[in-house]
C-alpha cells in the first residue's frame, strides 16, 4: 500500500461543555454546525483540498471512474402514472445529468413515439436542479411539477398550460409533497410549513409543523384541510375521483389523509368528501376512521372503497378495505396475512396486484378486490417497483431489477394476467454469483445476508469485501442492481448486503427489534456478518470494509467505532452521527420514532451508548475512513459528518487516514446529477480498494 497523507487539517476546539442527564458532554466542534459561517466554509475548503490531494494518488481511481461512467450510462425508464389522459415516464438516456419526463396517450408510444414534457437539464448550469415529481391536471390542460435546487428537500412548484406553453409560479414552496390535483384541475393538495426555506438558515433550521391545505393555483387562496397536528406531525394525502354511470370521472370523490408523528411506523387516517361548487373543488368535514395505533398504508380508492395495507392484527401485514359510505367504516379483510410479509399492492380495475417478500425476494400475485386468489405473476427479481396506471384501468407496469440486471419493464394486464416484457437494460456479460447466507448476532438472532461476487471470479481464500446495510425506519433492503456493486465485483471484490433488524424485511416485529432500546441490535447484526465472513474464510479484517448512507451512515459509524479491529476501511455517507443533537436540526426531530428523544433521560442513555461521535476513543487505532456528505444537505445536516471527521482525525492513534469528501451543491442524495454520482462512487471504491488490497481487474 503506497497511500500516504500529511497531517490532517487542524480544527479549532472550543470549550463547550454541557451537563446532560448527569453526564458531562464535551462538544468542542459545535461551531461546525453553522454550515455557512466563514470559518466553517474555510474548514470545508481545507478538508476538500486535503482529501482531493490524497484521493488523487489512488491508482484505481481512474479505472473505477471509467467503468462507472459506462455503468451509469445504461438507460433506465420508469413509468410513473396515467393522468390527464396521458401516460408519464421518467426517461434516463444514460448521458444527461438528469432524467426527463416523457408522455404519450398510449403506453406503447412511451417507447416508440413519446413527447418530452420536461427536461430539467437546462434548469441550472451544473445540473444540480432536479425534478422531484410531476402530474397533469384531470382535464389534461395543465402540467404541474416540483423542482429542487442542489438536492434540497425543499421544492418549488411550477405550472404550464399545455396548449399555450405558458408557465407560471403558483407560489407553492414546500417539501415532502407530491403533485396531487383535485377534479377542478385548478386546486392542489399540499403541505404548508410555517417557516419556508430562507437563505442561509436553510440547512439547519426546522420548518415547523405543517398544515394540510388545498391551494387554488389561479388565486393562491388556501383552504385548510387539517391544521398543524401535535408536534412533529406530517400528512400524506390521496384524492380520488368518482366514476359516473357513463364511465367518466365526476367532480366528486374522497380525500384520504394519513397522519404520523415524524417517521413513526404507526399512522392514523382521516377521510373527507369533496365536491364541485361553481366549478371549484370544495372539501367537506372529515371523519376519523383509524387511529395511529398501527401502520395504515393507503393503497388506493375505488368508488367508495378504500384499500389499506396494515399490521393492525399481524406483524406481516394484511390488506383490508373500508366502505367509506358507511356511517362508521370498519376494516374488511381482503388478503389475509401469511408468514411472508405483504410489502405492497396496487389496484387495477377489479384486481389487486400484491407483492409478498419471501426471504426478502419479491413474489407477485393477483387477487380480486374481494380477496379471491387469481394466480401468481411469473417475474423473478431481486426487487420490483409496481406502477398502476390508474385504479380504473388494467395496466400495471413492473420494473424488475437484480444484481445482474439493471432494469426490465413488464406490462401486466391485471384483468387477464397476460404478462409482456416491453423493455430490458442489459449490463453486458456480467453475472453475479449470489449466495444466501446467515450470521449469528450477539443475542443469537440469525441475520440473513447476500454474499456476491462475479460469476467468473474463481479466486479462493479471502476477497476484498464491502459490507453494506441500513437497518432502520422499516426500510426493506433488497438485492437490487447497483453500478457500484457491479464495478466492485468486476474488479475482483465481493459484496455482502445485510438484512439487519430495524428494516422491514420480515415484518413489523423485525423492524421493532432494531429501534429505540433495541437499536444496538442493528450494529450487532452487521458485526455478526463481519465475523461470519471471517470465520468462513471469505474475508479477513485486512480485506473488510463497511458502508451505508443516512441511517446506514449511522450504522457504519457505530460499527467502525465499536469494532475497528474488524475493518480495513469504513465509509459512512450522510450519516446521523451525533445522536445527542440530531433532533435540533431540519427534520431531525422526525426520527425520534427510531432513535428516541435525547431530551428524555432514558432515551439519552441508550443513544449515548452508541452515538458514533461520542464513542470515539483518543489514541485508538481506527480503520481508514472516508466520511462523505454534501455541504448543504438539509435532511441530515453536514454538521454530523463534520464533527465526526474532526473528532476522528484528532483521536486517530494509528496510521490509517481519516478523510472527508464534501460535495458542493449536493443534498442528501436525491436529484444528484450523473457526473457527481460517478465521481463520488469512483472515489469511494478506489479508497476502499486501496485499504482492502484490491487491484481492479479491468
Amino acid at each position: 500500500m503506497s497511500f500516504t497523507t500529511g497531517p490532517a487539517p487542524q480544527t479549532r476546539r472550543d470549550d463547550v461543555v454541557e451537563t446532560l442527564h448527569g453526564h458531562t458532554i464535551e462538544d468542542p466542534y459545535r461551531w461546525l454546525e453553522d454550515a455557512d459561517s466563514p470559518e466553517t466554509v474555510d474548514w470545508v475548503d481545507r478538508q476538500r483540498s486535503f482529501t482531493e490531494e490524497a484521493l488523487g494518488t489512488l491508482s484505481a481511481r481512474e479505472s473505477f471512474r471509467a467503468r462507472l461512467t459506462e455503468l451509469y450510462s445504461l438507460p433506465v425508464d420508469i413509468i410513473a402514472k396515467h393522468c390527464g389522459g396521458r401516460y408519464l415516464m421518467w426517461h434516463d438516456d444514460g448521458h444527461a445529468a438528469q432524467p426527463v419526463v416523457q408522455a404519450a396517450e398510449n403506453w406503447r408510444d412511451l417507447f416508440d413515439n413519446p413527447t418530452t414534457l420536461l427536461d430539467p437539464n437546462g434548469w441550472s448550469k451544473d445540473g444540480t436542479t432536479s425534478l422531484q415529481t410531476a402530474a397533469i391536471s384531470p382535464d389534461g390542460s395543465t402540467l404541474a411539477w416540483a423542482s429542487s435546487a442542489a438536492g434540497s428537500d425543499w421544492t418549488s412548484f411550477t405550472l404550464r398550460d399545455l396548449d399555450s406553453g405558458q408557465e407560471r409560479d403558483p407560489g407553492i414552496r414546500t417539501k415532502f409533497s407530491g403533485v396531487i390535483w383535485f377534479p377542478d384541475s385548478v386546486s392542489l393538495l399540499v403541505l404548508d410549513f410555517p417557516d419556508k426555506e430562507t437563505g442561509e438558515t436553510a440547512v439547519t433550521k426546522a420548518a415547523g409543523d405543517p398544515r394540510l391545505v388545498m391551494v387554488r393555483t389561479d388565486t393562491g387562496e388556501q383552504t385548510e384541510v387539517l391544521p398543524a397536528g401535535p408536534e412533529g406531525t406530517l400528512y400524506w394525502g390521496e384524492v380520488s375521483h368518482d366514476i359516473g354511470e357513463d364511465g367518466e370521472r365526476t367532480g366528486d370523490g374522497w380525500i384520504v389523509v394519513s397522519d404520523a408523528i415524524g417517521t413513526s411506523h404507526d399512522n392514523g387516517l382521516t377521510v373527507f368528501r369533496h365536491h364541485l361548487e361553481d366549478g371549484h373543488s370544495v372539501v367537506d368535514e372529515g371523519r376519523r376512521i383509524a387511529e395511529a395505533d398501527a401502520a395504515h398504508e393507503i393503497i388506493g380508492i375505488v368508488g367508495s372503497t378504500l384499500f389499506i395495507l396494515t399490521d393492525d392484527t399481524t406483524p406481516t401485514y394484511r390488506l383490508v378495505s373500508f366502505d367509506l359510505s358507511a356511517e362508521k367504516p370498519t376494516p374488511t379483510e381482503v388478503i389475509a396475512s401469511t408468514e411472508h410479509p405483504l410489502s405492497t399492492a396496487v389496484l387495477a380495475e377489479d384486481v389487486v396486484v400484491a407483492v409478498h417478500m419471501v426471504d426478502v425476494s419479491p413474489r407477485i400475485s393477483r387477487w380480486s378486490n374481494s380477496g379471491k386468489f387469481l394466480g401468481d405473476v411469473d417475474v423473478e427479481a431481486g426487487a420490483v417497483l409496481l406502477t398502476a396506471a390508474d385504479e380504473h384501468q388494467p395496466d400495471v407496469f413492473i420494473h424488475a431489477t437484480g444484481p445482474s440486471s439493471p432494469n426490465i419493464i413488464y406490462h401486466l394486464d391485471a384483468t387477464t394476467g397476460r404478462l409482456e416484457k416491453v423493455q430490458s437494460t442489459e449490463s453486458g456479460q456480467f453475472c453475479a454469483r449470489v449466495e444466501r447466507r446467515h450470521a449469528t448476532s450477539a443475542d443469537g438472532t440469525q441475520v440473513p445476508y447476500w454474499y456476491m461476487r462475479d460469476e467468473t471470479n474463481d479466486a479462493t481464500g479471502p476477497l476484498p469485501t464491502i459490507v453494506y446495510g441500513y437497518g432502520g425506519f422499516d426500510v426493506t433492503t433488497t438485492n437490487t442492481h447497483s453500478p457500484l456493486w457491479q464495478a466492485w465485483m468486476e474488479a475482483g471484490g465481493a459484496v455482502a448486503i445485510v438484512n439487519a433488524r430495524g428494516g422491514g424485511e420480515f415484518g413489523a416485529q423485525w423492524y421493532r427489534g432494531g429501534i429505540l432500546d433495541n437499536k444496538q441490535h442493528v450494529f450487532d447484526d452487521h458485526i455478526g456478518v463481519l465475523l461470519a465472513l471471517i470465520d468462513a474464510g471469505l474475508a479477513t479484517p485486512d480485506t473488510l470494509a463497511i458502508t451505508g448512507g443516512s441511517n446506514g451512515g449511522l450504522m457504519a459509524g457505530a460499527v467502525l467505532t465499536q469494532r475497528p479491529d474488524l475493518l480495513a476501511a469504513a465509509v459512512p455517507e450522510v450519516g446521523v452521527l451525533d445522536l445527542l443533537r440530531f433532533h435540533k436540526f431540519s427534520s431531525g426531530a422526525a426520527w425520534m420514532s427510531d432513535y428516541g428523544n435525547p431530551d428524555d433521560a432514558h432515551d439519552f442513555e441508550v443513544e449515548l451508548a452508541y452515538s458514533p461521535l461520542h464513542n470515539v476513543v483518543e489514541g485508538r487505532h481506527y480503520p481508514a475512513t472516508l466520511v462523505m456528505t454534501g455541504d448543504h444537505d438539509d435532511r441530515v445536516v453536514p454538521a454530523h459528518s463534520h464533527k465526526f471527521t474532526a473528532t476522528l482525525q484528532r483521536a486517530q492513534g494509528g496510521d490509517a487516514p481519516i478523510l472527508t469528501r464534501i460535495d458542493r451543491s449536493v443534498g442528501h442524495g436525491a436529484g444528484r446529477p450523473r457526473a457527481s454520482r460517478v465521481n463520488a462512487a469512483a472515489d469511494k471504491l478506489a479508497f476502499i480498494a486501496e485499504f482492502t488490497g484490491l487491484t481492479p481487474q479491468f
